[in-house]
């Protein structure tokens, strides 16, 4: 069910703000379903760690991808509604460029 609510929030965010510049509300609107998205996510991998860690193969999903998904959220978050810290910055760079 949650994946199946972020690829409806991806397809309205193409639109609503790909297509044309978004509006404050828009905007608005966007970081607060970032928000719980994210909140939910994170909900979820706290349940199946509490659970043992193991996933259904029915569910049709691992972990990794839900911590995948989560961390694109992120991203995402990142890219309409943040700033990066320095010690974020850092740490990317870091990795970047001292990669083996």
């Amino acid at each position: 069910m949650w994946f199946h609510r972020l690829a409806e929030f991806r397809m309205a965010e193409s639109h609503l703000l790909y297509l044309q510049p978004p509006d404050r509300e828009v905007v608005a609107q966007h970081r607060q379903i970032l928000a719980n998205l994210i909140k939910e996510g994170r909900e979820i991998v706290r349940r199946i760690h509490a659970g043992g860690g193991l996933i259904k193969p029915a569910n049709g999903f691992a972990l990794e991808d839900l911590q995948s998904a989560i961390e694109e959220l992120e991203n995402t978050r990142l890219q309409w509604h943040g700033t990066m810290s320095r010690s974020k910055k850092a740490e990317i760079l870091k990795h970047l460029f001292d990669a083996a």
